[in-house]
């Protein structure tokens, strides 16, 4: 099945690994309500982890998200 809103199947999780790529982070600016999404996700009390395989150091990675919205 092909759902087209993350909000049809979230009620589903307590946990959620997200991939920075592509799933949020499009390389030069964050994916469109992305950060929206995920922060709804936290206010429900829900855990968000993101995931990745980038080349950077973890605390350049954290520290690249944060300037751009994503809080630890």
């Amino acid at each position: 099945m092909i759902y087209t809103d993350f909000s049809e199947i979230a009620d589903r999780f307590d946990t959620l690994l997200v991939d920075a790529y592509g799933v949020f982070w499009g390389g030069k600016t964050t994916i469109p309500n992305s950060l929206e999404t995920m922060a709804e996700q936290v206010r429900q009390g829900k855990k968000v982890c993101i995931l990745s395989n980038n080349t950077l150091r973890e605390q350049d990675s954290i520290n690249n998200y944060t300037k751009r919205g994503v809080e630890k």
